[in-house]
């Protein structure tokens, strides 16, 4: 987390900004708490910290893309956390097409559909948040 405390602007020049960052931040701080436990995590955080590094020397952001999902998608399946607005994404969607079928796809359905899942997807993704399971 100094790393990138210390080259904060070397992250951001390099592509990694905004949502990407605090994703990046947040993954790991994630790996750090799980890394005694388990053993993948030890590994993602030996991989984080060689990527940051890269990075920092000149390498491109988007290298590493393939890695870092690798490591999301551990956190995600092992440890049971979801990526900020998961739930809003996920039941907005699925709100907007269960509408549209059962009201009708027409000026009622879809937006019906649309803002029950939003409303959903919100109560999800506080709860999520307030038992600490958001990466």
């Amino acid at each position: 987390m100094d790393l990138i405390k210390q080259h904060n602007s070397q992250f951001i020049k390099k592509g990694i900004v905004g949502p990407d960052l605090e994703l990046f931040k947040n993954t790991i701080i994630r790996t750090n708490n799980f890394q005694i436990e388990c053993k993948e995590c030890e590994r993602n955080k030996q991989k984080i910290e060689e990527m940051m590094k890269n990075i920092i020397d000149g390498h491109e952001s988007y290298d590493y893309v393939d890695e870092f999902e690798e490591i999301t998608i551990h956190l995600r399946e092992e440890h049971n956390l979801v990526e900020k607005g998961y739930y809003m994404a996920k039941f907005s969607t699925s709100g907007t097409l269960i509408g549209g079928a059962i009201l009708g796809f027409d000026h009622i359905g879809l937006p019906i559909g649309f803002i029950v899942g939003i409303i959903l997807g919100t109560f999800w993704d506080r709860k999520s948040k307030s038992q600490r399971k958001v990466i």
